[in-house]
């Protein structure tokens, strides 16, 4: 299994989703039953790091999209403006990284 890099840009105070698509290396669906995900935001590029934000996470078993997202009080509350995240997948009970990358905390410009 290929780790995919994904910079996220995050604004502070807004909530934030983003989708990404499962599929296996012919291009179906990946059958994600029994398979669990986790994806957090942390200070530095290590698990000992200070944790700044979990990802709430959904799984369509249906169409093997993975939504992960942030209410806007966490990405209010993220105190780091440059920062590290990754997602795991837990297959039994052996933990796969699958997406790794850097996440930008940009201030919001326009008021609401």
């Amino acid at each position: 299994m290929a780790l995919v890099r994904e910079n996220l840009t995050i604004y502070g105070g807004r909530d934030y989703s983003k989708t990404f698509a499962a599929l296996t290396s012919t291009g179906a669906i990946a059958d994600l039953t029994d398979i669990s995900f986790k994806a957090e935001i942390r200070e530095e590029q290590s698990q000992s790091s200070t944790l700044l934000a979990t990802f709430i996470i959904v799984v369509d078993l249906t169409t093997g999209y993975v939504t992960i997202s942030l209410t806007d009080t966490i990405t209010l509350a993220i105190t780091g403006k440059f920062c590290y995240w990754d997602m795991v997948m837990r297959i039994e009970s052996t933990d796969y990284p699958v997406i790794l990358g850097t996440v930008t905390i940009d201030d919001t410009v326009t008021e609401v």
